[in-house]
């Protein structure tokens, strides 16, 4: 496979947008690179509709998808991201779009990670399915600049086992989407983000989703720090015990 070698951050990485903010990001297609999807996430999945839909874009995720499976996908990346002398946050967002869909490439962001230790990185994902995935996300999870968040629904239940360091993230389909187990953070799918709710007995809602707050992920940094270290970053046990308040 032939690859033009990007040079720039802006080449390889996406920039802003009004949810991230001020944070790199990479994408691939939706489904077509989800091997853990659920049923649930799938019909909910907002990767596949609005500005995601279009032309441009679409290409964009499969020119992504054709770099990421180059042998030296992970080596350029780590190239571009320690040339670069961009300001401001180092917060890069693996997959706002698609997912980690093999373990050969799982390994290679895992490279990425291991070697840009001024950047931080954090992704949520479904692959935790995939026995062999999961084996490197149980390493991903150690370094100190890499917060995994195992994405779940009501369809893939909760893990039989979290390893350290990884957090669960619940996305809620309709008002009444409560699992029976305390996961740590809250997604809500549309158009219940019309509504108030900061938390949900106790666990934070993603405040860009709370239907309150008016933030970004780049000044929320709640799923991108440490609670041990920020007890200002925990999402479970910051608010007064309530069902839905």
């Amino acid at each position: 496979m032939v690859m033009q070698v990007p040079t720039r951050v802006s080449e390889l990485f996406g920039g802003r947008n009004d949810k991230l903010g001020e944070v790199l990001t990479f994408s691939l297609p939706a489904i077509k690179t989800c091997p853990g999807a659920s049923g649930l996430c799938k019909k909910a999945c907002y990767a596949l509709k609005g500005r995601y839909y279009g032309h441009y874009v679409q290409n964009f995720l499969q020119r992504n998808h054709e770099i990421s499976q180059h042998p030296d996908f992970h080596k350029v990346a780590v190239q571009v991201l320690n040339n670069s002398k961009r300001r401001g946050a180092k917060l890069l967002r693996v997959h706002p779009s698609g997912d980690l869909y093999d373990a050969e490439y799982t390994r290679k962001w895992l490279y990425i990670m291991q070697n840009v230790p001024h950047y931080t990185f954090w992704l949520y994902t479904r692959s935790w399915r995939v026995d062999s995935i999961y084996d490197v996300l149980v390493e991903m999870a150690e370094l100190p600049n890499a917060f995994i968040w195992f994405s779940c629904d009501d369809e893939t239940g909760r893990p039989i086992t979290v390893p350290p360091n990884v957090r669960l993230a619940y996305m809620m389909v309709d008002s009444a989407d409560e699992p029976r187990w305390e996961p740590d953070l809250y997604f809500r799918d549309y158009p219940m983000r019309d509504t108030v709710t900061k938390n949900i007995r106790g666990t934070l809602v993603c405040p860009v989703e709370n239907g309150v707050s008016h933030t970004t992920c780049s000044k929320c940094r709640v799923c991108c720090s440490d609670p041990e270290q920020d007890p200002t970053k925990r999402t479970r046990g910051r608010f007064a015990l309530s069902t839905v308040n």
